[in-house]
């Protein structure tokens, strides 16, 4: 059955997730930041109700004029062979790369897990990856693989934040233990769920 653009709005936010909404567009537009870098997501009820159209745009740019830009789209083409949620676009138009998901609901529906992984998929992947082609636009070569998926996110998010004016001395061991963590994603829900726990109870 199709779904509402309220039903969608409190399924976001029983996931935690934070959105601005526009019920005439019938869009949630969801904000990150990673370090230095803000990252848009537009989640749009499309289709009268029966699917959900994800995307984050303008990752990057790779007009005409752009070097390296077979090795750019390489990257995309491996990274839409591997990835399970988003696919990486490139409107030769303008030269904006994007990423976007499809979600049917058609006679279904839609839950806050449902949501929660589609959006954190999108958020991490457009993160990683415009960072990625940015790297390469601006050096000719991809990014080491130590520096590359969702372990090398973190670093990298992690020495972002290191480099702040004012740093709580618990954030800091946090970002320390992160660092040296393992990139699989198991285990590093279960690191989260440990620190979340000794916050919360204080110690």
């Amino acid at each position: 059955m199709a779904i509402s653009f309220e039903d969608l709005r409190t399924a976001l936010e029983s996931a935690g997730i934070r959105t601005i909404c526009d019920p005439h567009k019938q869009i949630a537009l969801c904000l990150g930041v990673g370090g230095s870098d803000i990252i848009c997501l537009a989640v749009r009820l499309i289709e009268d109700g029966e699917a959900i159209h994800f995307m984050v745009p303008r990752i990057a740019m790779v007009t005409s004029e752009s070097k390296h830009r077979d090795k750019i789209f390489e990257v995309l083409l491996v990274e839409n062979h591997f990835r399970k949620v988003g696919r990486a676009c490139w409107d030769p138009s303008d030269g904006e790369v994007y990423l976007d998901w499809f979600h049917s609901i058609e006679d279904g529906t839609v839950t806050a897990d449902q949501l929660r992984r589609c959006v954190t998929s999108l958020f991490v992947e457009g993160m990683e990856l415009g960072r990625r082609i940015n790297h390469i636009l601006k050096h000719g070569t991809d990014l080491p693989e130590e520096e590359r998926g969702l372990r090398g996110l973190l670093r990298h998010l992690a020495e972002e934040v290191e480099t702040a004016a004012e740093v709580p001395g618990t954030l800091r061991e946090f970002l320390e233990e992160l660092k040296r963590a393992s990139g699989d994603p198991g285990r590093l829900r279960n690191f989260f769920q440990r620190f979340k726990e000794r916050n919360e109870g204080g110690s």
